[in-house]
């Protein structure tokens, strides 16, 4: 059993020491803190995922605070006071490896940006439209994090452009973000937004993903009439899928799962001629939007895929066509007519389907 004094800074006590260090000669525990302790202490190894390891020592942080907070004098505080340092010192060397170096190191400040966007764009022409700036973040980084909304906790990207550093994004959220979130507290807030990764997709897989058209009609790789029934899109709901239709005219289609699965999974963050959802019933396109944050086409790019369905012979009659959402409102209008117009300006207004 290691000594008190001679645990190094990245160790944290086990079950048993932390037992001894606190029981005072008292035979059976009183304080259900202090219990609870004793059971995430066990729970812990270092041979856990790297989530589940994360996910402990953030409840031990919470858990030594409440104690701290209640009984700041007692004769068990010192050690408890301890036990939290260790857990946020284990945390900050597991968030450290998460926010992994890529191979832009030596480059600093928004010239790294560029260069580890330079995947992104390849590609791109005056058609395509690139990932928007506002989720950049997610691709330069190995892990993919998402863009998480979350209470008192500002994105850290947004802090890093509007800060004067000259140290490049990922070696700022190792040796500053991290930190600093561990300093104010915000154990479990750092957590929950390092251990969302969004899936990026390389060749092989994308292909799982991909549909086609054939006079009019869509079918999967397998040559099976396609449909979106068991599919769900964030916005558009139930019946709905997410899609892409990237620089060589193939579409990729899934179901969307927020924080997890976005436009830009299909392509890894590669540049699209068109983005949105589509509702698909046995190879019939029924519904189609210009919905995507990651994206954020525009009318453009919503003609131009209105246009490229009418070449392979997809009937627009009827199908039901959102050209841009307002928050939450989505009007779908004639796709048909959306066409002829190039506006949804005099064009009629439809009910959205439903599968």
């Amino acid at each position: 059993m290691k000594n008190k004094s001679m645990l190094k800074m990245t160790e944290i006590y086990t079950a048993q020491e932390f037992k001894k260090l606190t029981r005072l000669n008292l035979f059976h525990r009183r304080c259900n803190h202090l219990i609870k302790l004793d059971i995430l202490l066990d729970s812990y190894s270092s041979d856990l995922p790297e989530k589940e390891k994360a996910s402990i020592l953030v409840e031990i942080c919470n858990i030594c605070k409440l104690f701290l907070d209640r009984k700041p004098l007692s004769g068990r505080a010192v050690t408890v006071h301890n036990l939290k340092t260790q857990a946020q010192e284990q945390l900050l060397s597991i968030m450290k490896e998460i926010v992994s170096e890529s191979n832009t190191s030596g480059i600093i400040g928004w010239k790294r940006v560029k260069a580890a966007l330079t995947p992104i764009i390849h590609g791109a022409n005056t058609k395509t439209k690139c990932l928007d700036e506002e989720y950049w973040a997610e691709a330069i980084t190995n892990r993919h994090f998402a863009k998480r909304n979350i209470a008192c906790s500002a994105d850290p990207f947004e802090l890093w452009k509007q800060s004067d550093t000259k140290t490049n994004y990922v070696d700022w959220l190792r040796e500053c973000y991290i930190q600093l979130m561990l300093k104010n507290g915000q154990e479990k807030e750092l957590v929950t937004r390092f251990f969302s990764n969004v899936k990026y997709m390389n060749h092989e897989e994308r292909e799982h993903y991909s549909i086609y058209i054939s006079r009019g009609k869509f079918y999967n790789r397998n040559g099976m009439e396609f449909s979106t029934l068991n599919m769900e899109s964030d916005r558009a709901g139930k019946g709905w899928g997410i899609y892409v239709r990237d620089a060589k005219n193939k579409i990729y289609i899934n179901k969307h799962q927020r924080n997890v699965f976005h436009h830009s999974s299909f392509l890894a963050g590669g540049p699209i001629l068109s983005a949105g959802e589509l509702s698909i019933n046995n190879g019939v396109l029924v519904g189609i939007t210009n919905k995507s944050g990651h994206y954020k086409p525009d009318d453009e790019n919503f003609l131009d895929m209105l246009a490229y369905l009418k070449t392979r012979g997809v009937n627009l009659c009827n199908v039901a066509a959102c050209m841009k959402t307002t928050g939450c409102v989505q009007e779908f209008y004639n796709a048909e007519d959306i066409f002829i117009n190039r506006s949804i300006v005099n064009s009629r207004l439809v009910s959205k389907p439903c599968l």
